[in-house]
């Protein structure tokens, strides 16, 4: 590898680029296995350390078989159909899969695969980078499900505040139809209902007399008997 200006290129002799290639897979964080296209089933023919420490499995045990050996009960078959679909076509590919480890754990596996051609173009390998992203889907089912529960209280109390405006109108009501004055105040004394039949007994229209309080609708009741009598 030499430099030229400010970029650096790699040498085109394969002898010094071979040792460099398999020293950036080995150091490469994430699992890379390739397969050999040329021979029935697709084998592996190499994998790195990495791929090694996201399966479980050690090389020895990946070495000539077909990668479908990590996959279960829970891997999707429509995954699974997208990709044999692209390497049938040979073409890239890039999806999430279930796929499970030596110890039969599960992990989700975002895949990469990548088809090799030789100088005539005909396809030889396939590249597929491993990468294990399992805390981020659980944090994304994590989330989904906060958000499902959130949906279904939010609905639970649009429920309860339809229910509790249906009973407010059926005694709002039943309050018009009685023959007597009725009004509500709050803790503070303020009105905050009267019917109809209370506004001739009050000589004051429920406009006027809504949000304010008692004694400043009728002062001259303060001090007397029955502002005693209501604060008791």
């Amino acid at each position: 590898m030499k430099a030229k200006g400010n970029t650096m290129s790699i040498s085109s002799d394969p002898a010094k680029t071979q040792p460099l290639l398999e020293s950036v897979l080995h150091a490469a964080q994430h699992g890379v296995l390739i397969t050999d296209a040329t021979q029935p089933d697709s084998p592996i023919v190499y994998c790195n350390p990495a791929a090694e420490k996201i399966t479980g499995y050690p090389a020895g045990e990946m070495l000539g078989k077909n990668c479908r050996f990590l996959q279960g009960p829970d891997t999707a078959p429509g995954d699974l159909d997208q990709l044999r679909q692209a390497m049938r076509e040979g073409r890239e590919c890039r999806l999430v899969l279930k796929n499970y480890r030596k110890d039969g754990s599960t992990f989700w596996n975002e895949v990469a695969i990548s088809p090799v051609r030789d100088a005539q173009g005909r396809l030889t390998h396939y590249v597929g980078v491993l990468s294990d992203i399992t805390d981020r889907e659980q944090a994304r089912g994590q989330l989904a499900a906060a958000h499902e529960r959130l949906k279904t209280a939010y609905a639970r109390e649009q429920r309860i505040a339809e229910t509790l405006q249906e009973n407010d109108l059926q005694l709002a009501d039943i309050l018009e139809s009685i023959t007597d004055g009725f009004f509500a105040l709050d803790g503070q004394w303020r009105f905050r209902y009267l019917n109809q039949q209370s506004e001739p007994l009050l000589g004051q229209t429920r406009q006027d007399l809504l949000g304010q309080t008692l004694w400043e609708a009728f002062p001259a009741t303060v001090g007397t008997a029955f502002e005693q009598e209501f604060h008791r």
